[in-house]
């Protein structure tokens, strides 16, 4: 809305944020962050859509996006439980995996909470720590979720299916 009042009626952007925010029911400065933040990716009006129209396709966005943003919190949580579960196999606690993993106590806390995910580089580091696959670190709900062609690269059956990957190199010599 913002950026389509400002193609029509022109001026500064902070002219059509004072006016847009009110309608919309946030504040200006949440307005303005959300446009420099995600302008870019706005969506173009299509001609002739009405404000019903528009606020109908808005709405679907908005519910696709939670469902989205819900998926990737169920997942963050299902993480933590496999981490918080391999903790307690091995007899580790929360501060130990922060001192290996080189942050705060607090940090490690966050991610185990599921408010912020943990990165593959940091999956990767807890999994070699507990000497276990990645697999075995992500746990079957999460392998579940999405299939993909290697995914059987992952886990126990890597080394088999990696030997059968390096037989196919791309010079190969005839037996003879």
């Amino acid at each position: 809305m913002v950026f389509e009042r400002q193609a029509t009626q022109g001026g500064p952007r902070s002219h059509s944020i004072r006016a847009i925010a009110p309608q919309v029911g946030v504040g200006e400065e949440t307005l303005r962050m959300w446009c420099n933040r995600h302008g870019h990716q706005a969506a173009p009006v299509p001609a002739g859509e009405s404000m019903q129209e528009e606020n109908k396709r808005l709405k679907r966005e908005l519910a696709e996006a939670r469902r989205a943003n819900e998926m990737a919190d169920e997942r963050s949580e299902l993480i933590a439980s496999e981490i918080r579960a391999w903790l307690a196999r091995r007899k580790l606690t929360q501060g130990d995996l922060a001192r290996h993993l080189g942050i705060a106590r607090s940090a490690v806390s966050v991610r185990m909470s599921g408010a912020r995910d943990f990165t593959l580089v940091e999956l990767m580091e807890i999994a070699e720590w507990l000497d276990v696959t990645l697999a075995d670190l992500l746990g079957p709900e999460i392998l579940r979720t999405r299939r993909s062609p290697r995914t059987e690269l992952v886990g126990a059956g890597a080394s088999e299916a990696s030997e059968k990957l390096l037989r196919l190199d791309s010079n190969q010599q005839p037996f003879d």
